[in-house]
């Protein structure tokens, strides 16, 4: 997450994100804050990340991870189209605020869960949900 950063103010400024990593557990922290300042996003499609992304209500253009020509494309839309990206910014700050951290988080490991014992059958694996402290 960017709390604490230098960052935030330019969360502020800017009309919308670009997340580049490639991978997932930096991707969804970094979503949920963009999404609480009201932002559109560009974002690899990551397989599960792209459906867990989805489930929660957040939005964005999604582009091929290593492809140069889809990522300019992604990026292409949300500069080119104002109501596009627009939309996709309320309901990224409509997702962001729905639940709390908590819920979001058990919402995760509930899906986790299913992914590891749907890939791994013979070892159920049981992720243990976060509590407030």
């Amino acid at each position: 997450m960017l709390k604490n950063t230098k960052c935030q103010p330019y969360l502020k400024k800017v009309p919308w994100l670009c997340f580049h990593t490639l991978l997932q557990q930096e991707v969804t922290g970094v979503l949920h804050q963009a999404g609480s300042y009201g932002k559109a996003v560009v974002m690899p499609d990551l397989g599960d990340l792209a459906l867990l992304v989805k489930d929660e209500g957040y939005q964005g253009e999604f582009f091929e991870p290593n492809s140069v020509a889809s990522l300019a494309l992604a990026i292409e839309v949300l500069v080119t189209n104002e109501a596009h990206r627009l939309n996709i910014a309320k309901a990224n700050y409509k997702a962001a605020t729905a639940y709390p951290m908590e819920k979001i988080t058990n919402m995760y490991l509930n899906s986790f869960d299913k992914i590891i014992n749907i890939k791994v059958p013979q070892t159920k694996v049981v992720l243990e949900p976060a509590t407030a402290e």
